[in-house]
């Protein structure tokens, strides 16, 4: 699911706020994931991401663990 948060500047970048969330839908734990992301106004590329993973299944041998994520553009 997509949310438009608004419209605000990114280090003097034009940029569209959007909440992002996902669930899987099988599975005994099901993986979730919600994140911000920053979109450029001008191109709509991705600025910035702040998220959260949760159940995620990094590894058969160990239980699903939770991980944040966070992406910044380099000029």
């Amino acid at each position: 699911m997509f949310t438009f948060l608004g419209s605000e500047d990114l280090d003097g970048a034009p940029t569209h706020k959007v909440k992002m969330s996902f669930t899987e839908t099988e599975g005994s734990t099901p993986m979730t994931f919600e994140a911000t992301v920053w979109l450029s106004s001008e191109n709509g590329d991705m600025l910035k991401m702040d998220g959260l993973l949760r159940n995620v299944p990094f590894d058969p041998t160990m239980p699903p663990a939770d991980a944040t994520i966070k992406v910044s553009r380099v000029k």
